[in-house]
């Protein structure tokens, strides 16, 4: 399945969620601050992000991941209720879902596969991207290139 990087400062709903996640057959990271979840993100194909991280926040986070080019999809689940402009600015972002705590598990199980599955799509769009260009790149689809532009 995928990896899933939970960040969140409170290590029981990390461990909830890694129990959760794990019966799924997801492999789980964790991250309590900021500095962790952008080293662990890296290895992710998803994260769960909790807005309030003590001294920090998810916005924090979101402009550390988008200025590490990590593309990876984002749920914010959090106990905090940011405003409409914050929950925009976080979609600008990337995140991809906004679930409120305490977070019903149909819920995040829907989010998660809603988010991996839009992943999953992405990276096929780009595969097919890369065939059509090493196609074109040889002169085996000579005469496409200005489609593609």
């Amino acid at each position: 399945m995928k990896t899933i990087l939970v960040v969140d400062d409170d290590p029981s709903f990390r461990s909830l969620c890694r129990r959760w996640l794990e019966k799924r057959g997801h492999g789980v990271l964790e991250a309590e601050k900021p500095g962790e979840a952008i080293r662990a993100g890296r290895e992710a194909d998803l994260i769960l992000l909790d807005y309030n991280l003590g001294s920090s926040d998810a916005e924090d986070v979101m402009a550390m991941l988008d200025a590490d080019s990590n593309a990876v999809p984002v749920i914010l689940v959090s106990g905090d209720k940011p405003g409409q402009d914050v929950v925009e600015r976080l979609e600008s972002m990337g995140i991809v879902r906004y679930i409120e705590k305490p977070a019903r598990m149909d819920d995040l199980q829907e989010a998660v596969d809603k988010a991996i599955k839009g992943s999953d799509d992405l990276e096929k769009c780009d595969q097919a991207c890369s065939k059509i260009g090493a196609l074109v790149e040889s002169g085996i689809l000579s005469g496409y290139e200005r489609h593609l532009a």
